[in-house]
């Protein structure tokens, strides 16, 4: 559930923002909430039940949590009073800055496909060929050359 809306609502003050968290019946004493600037963990029995990565900083030591028969409440103080847009945001990274970030299931680093790209044009023989056909023709079979590369197999005309 790390990170995820578990069906949490919150609002902000000019200086709060506040978290309610629905847990009916949640046994205080079994309860703990750790603060750090940009990170809520909440665990329940010593177990990570909830992580919120804040989408701005808070004053930890100005923050408290209370429960309640039917929720957790959180109260975070802000570390400034402009309005947040969003709980939540990007998750901290352990990467370096210039390091490409890495999205989904997949990554695939653009540059070097273009490089490799790049690569195959200049050593094929046969795009070489064109190459040098279309720069030594006349404008009317260059104007053919490029019409059939656009043009998909099947147009007439």
């Amino acid at each position: 559930m790390a990170g995820s809306n578990s069906g949490y609502q919150w609002y902000q003050t000019e200086s709060t923002v506040c978290v309610l968290i629905p847990r009916k019946g949640a046994d205080p004493s079994a309860l703990r909430v750790a603060f750090s600037e940009q990170i809520v963990e909440i665990f329940i029995n010593d177990e990570l039940s909830l992580q919120l990565n804040l989408a701005q900083k808070i004053d930890p030591q100005r923050s408290l949590y209370k429960t309640t028969t039917m929720n957790i409440e959180l109260k975070m103080a802000k570390l400034t009073s402009s309005s947040w847009s969003c709980l939540e945001g990007v998750p901290p990274s352990n990467q370096a800055e210039g390091e490409p970030k890495k999205h989904g299931k997949s990554y695939k680093d653009w540059d070097a496909v273009a490089k490799e790209a790049d690569e195959i044009e200049e050593g094929d023989p046969l795009n070489s060929l064109f190459q040098k056909i279309f720069k030594d023709a006349d404008d009317d079979t260059r104007r053919a050359m490029i019409k059939s590369f656009v043009s998909p197999a099947f147009a007439t005309g």
